[in-house]
């Protein structure tokens, strides 16, 4: 499959699934997590991950 590597910034990533996964695609999200609190960032000591704003399938378009 694909793999990327995300920045601190919000950006928007296409990646191209096989036709197999059309009618039910599956994303999975490997993130190494981190505690607010142990970088200075309030009290929350919750193990984050990966903020995902939206998500969006489509079928690729065909070249003419």
């Amino acid at each position: 499959m694909t793999s990327f590597v995300v920045s601190n910034d919000f950006s928007t990533y296409a990646i191209p699934l096989p036709a197999a996964c059309a009618s039910s695609p599956e994303l999975n999200l490997l993130a190494d997590s981190w505690v607010p609190q142990e970088y200075g960032l309030g009290s929350d000591k919750r193990h984050l991950g990966v903020a995902v704003d939206w998500l969006r399938f489509e079928p690729l378009r065909q070249a003419p």
